[in-house]
């Protein structure tokens, strides 16, 4: 095994023909390129034109997105976009019609084509760059004692990013291979929701490696969907993993029993007999486990749920078959970015990599933006923090409640997005009552009569009602904080008031005899002090300074 001292800087050992030909295959093949200049670093080389051609293709593709090419004269833009002396520019010119004739010469059949050769050295010396700063990296933490639980996932993910250097994907499968196994009913292996119109659109509900999201405001009934989710999985003999943040475990716990004995949450406690009943003729029913966790609401990351799932597989022989993360707004990531919208988006594609790897589907939810909760059908514009995290997922649907609805177990929902079916259907006044964990969408929507309309508008503890109130309460409130607020500013203003006048006694007090002599004495003549000859704005200027 090499030891760090035969690992070389730079390429410079392999000599300048190397360099220039790895420019060569760089400028010609685009896979190459796109594969490799988001980790080439000038450094890699020792000719001083050539590092500046790498930086200049480097940041082409980065302003671009794509890399240029000798075969369609972007090449030349390279040196056009930036602001190089004319001997430079003629260098340039020079090394890259050095290549183009190396390239047609290729062509030609007049020169060997040596390209594969060059690429897998380049890629395995960049390998060789990258594991060397990630043995440096690990040094560096042990030595700082920084080896928290987060740790060993950036290594593991550095080496993965590391591994695929050079990877250019899978070869692709043959279209008549296992052609029985693709046209499986069960190909997708869907885990149902148990809300009938969402299981038919999505051809059976999520498949292994899938995500679904529930976009909803707040206090909209995200726990009650997921909840009702993972009841209707465990009910088909599958094993679940439950995580939750904010809520208790008796608040999803009740949710559960609420489902299996049909009693609503507000009345379980006065018909305990009859619920414990139920639960315990369903508990002898269940082919499969549901595991609730409550974690922390700061400092998990999507490594660490990872984590916590092989342990548990590893002290119990339980493989978990659907994930419901509630929700996945309270997830950290796992990798800090400058931006928190990068965070959020990071989030979302490592709990996708995560569900891909263990080959089970998730569910999770997200809050809408502040326009969102007014809305009539939340949009997907309408979801808070990074757009970019829509893009992600397999499936997407809103939920939106009037103070009306809320009040008679009723919501607006919408298919953003579907994968695996038909999207950007809207339902209106569907059935989606909280207290009942009771959820039905229907083509034709459960009007709201004009019966329980009027009902609601005689109904003083009406939630829109109570929404005007709080609302004033809120006002007056804040007036009345904003009054106290000022009584305390004010407060503070007279104190430093007093402070000063304290403090501009004992100066005045010396000041003012010098003042009055100064008054009567001719401005060209010096005031004598005890120890030295001084200006009248040099003697003020001094004790003011003091």
């Amino acid at each position: 095994m090499n030891n760090n001292t035969d690992i070389k800087d730079n390429v410079g050992y392999l000599g300048n023909t190397f360099q220039l030909k790895t420019l060569w295959q760089i400028l010609t093949d685009v896979k190459f390129a796109e594969n490799t200049l988001p980790y080439l670093e000038s450094s890699y080389f020792d000719d001083g034109h050539y590092k500046r051609i790498v930086t200049l293709l480097r940041d082409y593709f980065d302003k671009n997105g794509r890399p240029p090419s000798l075969k369609n004269g972007s090449a030349e833009e390279i040196v056009n976009e930036v602001r190089l002396d004319d001997v430079e520019k003629d260098v340039i010119r020079t090394i890259l019609g050095k290549i183009s004739g190396w390239e047609l010469g290729v062509i030609k059949g007049e020169i060997p084509h040596d390209g594969e050769i060059i690429q897998k050295k380049i890629y395995k010396f960049i390998k060789q760059q990258k594991y060397k700063n990630l043995r440096d990296f690990i040094d560096t933490r042990i030595r700082e004692g920084k080896t928290d639980d987060d740790f060993v996932s950036d290594i593991e993910e550095e080496i993965k990013k590391i591994s695929i250097i050079g990877d250019t994907g899978d070869e692709g499968v043959d279209l008549f291979k296992n052609i029985d196994n693709v046209l499986a009913d069960d190909y997708r292996e869907t885990i149902p929701t148990g809300i009938s119109k969402i299981d038919h659109l999505m051809n059976g509900g999520l498949g292994k490696g899938e995500m679904g999201l529930i976009l909803a405001g707040p206090g909209t009934g995200k726990s009650t969907i997921l909840s009702k989710i993972a009841n209707t999985a465990l009910n088909h003999g599958k094993n679940v993993l439950q995580i939750i943040f904010e809520d208790t475990y008796k608040d999803i716990i009740r949710k559960h029993y609420c489902v299996w004995s049909g009693v609503p949450l507000p009345e379980m406690s006065d018909k305990k007999n009859f619920v414990k009943e139920k639960i315990l003729e369903k508990q002898g029913d269940l082919k499969g486990r549901l595991v609730l966790v409550k974690f922390p609401e700061e400092g998990i990351t999507v490594p660490f749920i990872e984590r916590w799932i092989a342990d548990y597989t590893k002290k119990t022989g339980i493989r978990f078959d659907l994930i419901v993360l509630d929700y996945i707004d309270c997830v950290e990531s796992h990798k800090k970015h400058k931006e928190k919208l990068d965070d959020e988006l990071k989030v979302i594609k490592s709990f996708i990599g995560m569900l891909d790897r263990l080959q089970i589907p998730g569910w999770s939810a997200v809050q809408s933006n502040r326009e969102g909760v007014s809305s009539t059908f939340i949009k997907t514009h309408q979801i808070s923090g990074n757009f970019k995290k829509t893009h992600k997922v397999h499936f997407m649907m809103s939920i939106a409640k009037s103070g009306l609805q809320k009040a008679h177990g009723r919501a607006n929902v919408e298919i953003l997005k579907s994968r695996v079916g038909d999207d950007g259907l809207s339902y209106e006044d569907v059935m989606f009552d909280n207290k009942r964990m009771f959820i039905d969408i229907a083509d034709k929507p459960f009007k709201i009569t004009d019966e329980e309309r009027n009902a609601m508008r005689d109904d003083t503890s009406s939630l829109e009602a109570e929404d005007v109130f709080l609302t004033i309460q809120r006002q007056f409130g804040e007036a009345d904080r904003n009054s106290e607020k000022i009584k305390e500013e004010l407060l503070d203003v007279n104190v430093l008031e007093n402070n000063l006048n304290e403090m501009a006694q004992p100066v005045m007090a010396e000041v003012q005899p010098r003042i009055t002599e100064a008054v009567q004495t001719p401005p060209t003549q010096t005031i004598k002090n005890n120890n030295s000859e001084e200006t009248d704005f040099e003697f003020l200027n001094s004790v003011l300074n003091r």
